[in-house]
């Protein structure tokens, strides 16, 4: 549940606020897990998820990075 890890992330890091968006992404791992299983999925929509869990993770490498984790190259 992203909603839940954003909010316990708040009290500990100032990024977390910028992926409050980042919230629209749990249901699709319901989707992605169980296919047929939720809503149907449109190309645009999955684009959209695309974009938006690549911000997240763009966000989030930066921040473990600024922590002095060593984040492995892809």
């Amino acid at each position: 549940n992203i909603k839940r890890l954003l909010k316990l992330c708040r009290k500990h890091a100032g990024w977390a606020e910028k992926l409050r968006r980042a919230e629209k992404l749990s249901p699709y791992a319901i989707t992605a897990r169980y296919p047929g299983i939720g809503e149907k999925v449109t190309k645009d929509d999955a684009k959209q998820a695309i974009a938006l869990a690549s911000k997240v993770r763009e966000v989030v490498r930066k921040a473990l990075t600024k922590e002095g984790m060593t984040i492995p190259e892809d």
